[in-house]
C-alpha cells in the first residue's frame, strides 16, 4: 500500500489523500521489489511455466519504487519466449494477462481513479487520473 491508500476494517483498500498526476499500467517482472517474490518467480520459471509477471499503475516512465503503486494485478505467467506486443486472440497466455488487466482496471475505478481515452506504447498502457 502507498502512502495516501488505507485499508478498511475487511482489508479493502481506499484512497485516503488523493494523488495528483496521471498513473499508467505497467508490465514488469515479479520479484524486481522483492527478493522473496524473485526467488519464487525464478522457481515457478523453473517449472517450466515460463517468467512470471503482473501489471501495477504507477506515474509513467522510469523505475519506480513497490510503494509507488497505485495498484497491482494478480501474477502471471507467460510463455518462454512469448512476444509481448503480440495480442494474438487464442493464445492462452494473453488471455490471462487481458484476464489480470480488466481486474486491475475494474479495481482502479472502483477506487476512484478516471480512465483516460489515451494510450501509452503497449495494450496495456492504460493511463488514469484521480
Amino acid at each position: 500500500m502507498t502512502t495516501w491508500q488505507s485499508a478498511d476494517d475487511q482489508g479493502r483498500v481506499e484512497i485516503a489523500e488523493p494523488p495528483e498526476g496521471v498513473i499508467q499500467i505497467q508490465l514488469e517482472e515479479a520479484g524486481c521489489h522483492s527478493w522473496r517474490s524473485a526467488l519464487f518467480g525464478a522457481v515457478i520459471s523453473a517449472a517450466s511455466f515460463g517468467p512470471v509477471f503482473r501489471f501495477v499503475a504507477a506515474a509513467p516512465g522510469g523505475s519506480h519504487a513497490e510503494t509507488d503503486h497505485a495498484g497491482v494485478s494478480v501474477n502471471f505467467p507467460l510463455a518462454f519466449l512469448q512476444e509481448l506486443d503480440d495480442d494474438t486472440p487464442g493464445d492462452k497466455w494473453i488471455q490471462l494477462a487481458h484476464q489480470r488487466l480488466d481486474e486491475l482496471d475494474a479495481e482502479l475505478v472502483r477506487i476512484g481513479w478516471r480512465r483516460l481515452p489515451e494510450r501509452g506504447a503497449h495494450w496495456w498502457s492504460l493511463r488514469y487520473e484521480w
